[in-house]
């Protein structure tokens, strides 16, 4: 993240996870330390994670196809939502490698659970008007997060089984020129501090 404001802030804690996945036994606690997950997160006023899974309660679940065209596929059921807000996070980015593994249908149904459990999200989107960002108040701080890919990294490789047009309304690949007209967008709308969720990892060589 990068801070565009000169006036003085409060001290604050930002938590960024990566690799928030229905792949793995969802489990609160966390058994390396004992403790519930919810009190790491509490002690963040302002806590994001990578949402590097897609859910859509009517394509296969990864337990029952864990392959599918000899690529991982990243799918749970839609209430393994509940379970990621339940566990504190305050928002989440969703491009990455994995959010094609469903086509568009998987985006559409995972931003759908995302809305039903009210849990704010940036990097996939339903439609071409949806905003390309979000902004948080954070200790009286206007906080924006966005989340690209780069396009070279792929999306599980199925990004090119969308097209164009799919592309272009419903994943956000970074390019220069983009990521300078949502972070004009973004101050314009008031953020002060900007988050960026950027995925660069390639799975598949």
């Amino acid at each position: 993240g990068y801070y565009i404001s000169v006036r003085p802030v409060p001290r604050t804690m930002v938590i960024v996870t990566s690799d928030n996945s229905s792949i793995f036994f969802i489990s609160i606690q966390a058994e390396s330390t004992g403790h519930d997950m919810r009190d790491i997160l509490e002690t963040a006023d302002f806590a994001v994670a990578n949402l590097e899974t897609i859910t859509s309660d009517g394509w296969p679940y990864f337990s029952e196809e864990t392959y599918l065209d000899s690529k991982a596929n990243c799918n749970g059921p839609s209430t393994y939502i509940a379970a990621v807000c339940a566990s504190g996070f305050d928002a989440l980015v969703t491009s990455n490698n994995h959010n094609c593994d469903a086509g568009v249908r998987g985006i559409i149904d995972t931003n759908a659970s995302l809305e039903r459990y009210n849990m704010p999200y940036t990097g996939t989107f339903s439609s071409k008007s949806q905003q390309r960002f979000q902004i948080f108040e954070v200790n009286g701080i206007k906080v924006a997060l966005l989340s690209y890919t780069t396009e070279t990294t792929g999306f599980n490789e199925k990004e090119f089984e969308l097209t164009q047009e799919e592309r272009d309304v419903h994943l956000n690949i970074f390019s220069k020129e983009r990521a300078e007209a949502d972070f004009a967008a973004a101050r314009e709308a008031g953020a002060e501090f900007v988050i960026v969720g950027h995925s660069e990892r390639r799975q598949y060589f």
